[in-house]
């Protein structure tokens, strides 16, 4: 039974596309069946995302190439393939990480309020300045260990 699948694809050597060349419109048409969507990549490569119903990835993946080779693209430099499903779920995926004040890091730590801001200025606690308060990164908290268990060692 088939399933939707999305497959992105960058073509080209790195650094080959500052910008979606001119062209991109009679490559969005020739796969216009597939949902297409065309952009450059943070490496200048381009970037072609499809969806197309397939038995396995392997399947969407190698029909993906077909199409890219029967339109005259077959530099294929890096592939990504998934269910639909999961491709959403990803792009769904907050893109930010999670800030925490100063106030939520000290509750998540067990520790005062005074020790959290010691320890972002002795270097310890990664935190950067936004305005006259810190934003600390969840995951920086979660491999800080309490004073307490320092203490204990």
């Amino acid at each position: 039974m088939a399933t939707s699948h999305t497959i992105r694809l960058e073509l080209g050597p790195a650094g080959a596309h500052r910008e979606v060349p001119d062209d991109h419109e009679r490559l969005l048409d020739f796969l216009a069946l597939y949902s297409p969507a065309v952009s450059v990549t943070d490496v200048g490569r381009l970037e072609v995302i499809v969806s197309l119903p397939a038995d396995s990835v392997g399947q969407a993946v190698t029909t993906a190439l077909a199409l890219l080779t029967q339109f005259g693209r077959p530099d294929v430099a890096a592939v990504e393939a998934m269910t639909t499903k999961e491709f959403d779920r990803r792009v769904a995926l907050p893109l930010l990480p999670e800030l925490l004040s100063v106030t939520e890091a000290a509750e998540r730590l067990g520790m005062t309020r005074q020790s959290v801001l010691e320890r972002i200025k002795a270097g310890t606690l990664a935190a950067t300045r936004v305005g006259s308060t810190y934003a600390i990164s969840a995951v920086a908290v979660e491999t800080t260990a309490p004073r307490r268990q320092l203490a204990d060692r």
